[in-house]
């Protein structure tokens, strides 16, 4: 942490000094339960994220205003501040509204323009729901076997190692 630090904010890479990037990958700290970073580190980000917010939403780092949806979802989930959570989301809702481009939501866009980079209704847009995953988090047992027998039908795939 210590060397990827700059003044607001933790860097793109630790020899790049003032660049920065959505760090997106904390969600999971919040998801598992984990102490990997203390909190501050969320916060830092998620007030940085504030200055670089533009009409459509978050670059994913400082090289250029392209962003992921899905990975914009998830810094606007792990913020501990509902209006900067709010502000992120809003901008999300802009962008699937208001883009020029009027296509099944695409999770990789411009967002100065609104403009779509070619990905439209892809699965990874299911990242939308995150919150859900740090409001309800996983059962303790999700692993356990189910009592209930299977009802899948069709051919089963077996592998026959002779």
């Amino acid at each position: 942490m210590k060397a990827a630090r700059d003044t607001n904010n933790y860097r793109l890479q630790y020899d790049l000094p003032n660049t920065w990037s959505q760090k997106y990958n904390l969600i999971y700290q919040y998801i598992l339960s984990l102490t990997l970073f203390p909190d501050d580190v969320a916060k830092l980000e998620s007030d940085y994220y504030q200055t670089k917010i533009l009409d459509f939403g978050v670059p994913l780092d400082s090289r250029s205003n392209l962003t992921k949806g899905d990975w914009t979802s998830w810094i606007a989930a792990f913020n501990r501040d509902q209006s900067q959570e709010n502000a992120i989301f809003a901008k999300l809702y802009k962008f699937a509204n208001e883009s020029p481009d009027r296509i099944p939501m695409s999770d990789f866009y411009n967002v100065a323009t609104g403009r779509v980079l070619g990905f439209r209704a892809r699965p990874v847009m299911g990242g939308l729901f995150a919150r859900a995953l740090l409001d309800n988090p996983l059962a303790a047992d999700v692993y356990k076997k189910s009592k209930m027998p299977s009802t899948r039908r069709g051919r089963a795939n077996k592998c026959n190692t002779q």
